[in-house]
């Protein structure tokens, strides 16, 4: 996908009712959760973009969230998974956790001067940041300088579960 795209405040109304009509399909016919999140991936787009500027907090570094193949990495054995499948995934670390749970990561690349000590070979996780975070949590936290925005598209639901999941990126997002 172009990451243009998601820098771009334009959405197309034709293209959210399209989308939302697919969307539907896939729910009462097909049954797909993983169509289900690419669809809405694809009508988030015509819903919202990101806009903003790298900060060189490093918050992106210190509050980062990893996912699995759409799904959230949570918990110490999905994390020890992800690790066995990317080694390259051994760089982060559990940075909040509540008993097996775990909140959010850390990277352990992550100079003082809040900078990665090891940028050429990061993974791709960080090299997609912010557009990583937005496909896979519906969201971007505040501190790095990247924000969600919504497009000039009218927000005309037909499905319900859409609508949930705009109303959830509006909160999400401090919209």
């Amino acid at each position: 996908m172009d990451i243009q795209l998601l820098r771009h405040p334009q959405g197309s109304r034709l293209g959210l009712l399209f989308w939302q009509c697919v969307y539907l399909f896939n729910q009462v016919v097909i049954r797909s959760e993983t169509w289900e999140r690419r669809l809405w991936d694809v009508i988030k787009l015509e819903l919202f973009y990101v806009g903003g500027a790298c900060q060189h907090s490093g918050y992106c570094c210190q509050h980062l969230m990893l996912s699995d193949e759409g799904r959230p990495v949570d918990t110490f054995d999905k994390f020890k998974q992800l690790v066995a499948k990317f080694p390259l995934y051994e760089r982060f670390f559990p940075g909040k956790t509540e008993g097996n749970s775990i909140k959010y990561f850390g990277c352990r690349c992550l100079t003082t001067d809040f900078f990665c000590s090891e940028y050429d070979t990061r993974p791709s996780v960080c090299r997609l940041y912010p557009f990583s975070s937005f496909y896979q949590h519906d969201e971007i936290r505040e501190g790095c300088g990247y924000h969600v925005s919504r497009t000039n598209v009218p927000a005309l639901f037909i499905s319900s579960s859409v609508k949930r999941k705009y109303e959830d990126m509006l909160q999400k997002n401090r919209l």
